[in-house]
């Protein structure tokens, strides 16, 4: 009988349970952002490990805690700025920054321009495809 069920155990597709560890990582970030405490210190004991555990567990991905937040803090920014009109304090808020001029800052030395600026070339580019599409014909 056990011979038979580790076959059958073998004929199951393999589905891993946990995500790796980035993506954990990732989560945990959006989840301690906007009360200012995505630090790698406390992702990892959210995550039942050390800081340096999880260094090391990213490193083996390929990537690191520096990376995982620039980029989590990215999307969160992105998306605020495109499906709200939310003002730029409250994306600071939501992206761990303190004040609404120090998003403004990190915002500009990655997109090259202001939020604000950004936002307005975004949904004037989303506006442009949509007229084209009603212009088309095609419903």
């Amino acid at each position: 009988m056990a011979d038979h069920a580790r076959r059958l155990l073998e004929l199951l597709p393999v589905q891993c349970e946990f995500s790796p560890t980035s993506d954990a990582t990732r989560r945990a970030i959006s989840l301690l952002l906007p009360n200012g405490t995505a630090k790698l210190s406390t992702v990892a004991a959210n995550l039942g490990m050390t800081g340096r555990t999880l260094q090391r567990r990213l490193a083996l991905e390929g990537t690191s805690f520096e990376k995982l937040l620039n980029f989590t803090r990215k999307d969160l920014a992105e998306r605020f700025l495109l499906s709200t009109q939310r003002p730029l304090g409250f994306i600071a808020d939501m992206t761990g920054y303190s004040t609404s001029a120090a998003f403004s800052r990190w915002f500009a030395s990655e997109y090259g321009e202001p939020p604000s600026v950004w936002r307005r070339q975004q949904r004037a580019g989303a506006d442009s495809y949509e007229d084209q599409y009603a212009l088309s014909g095609f419903h």
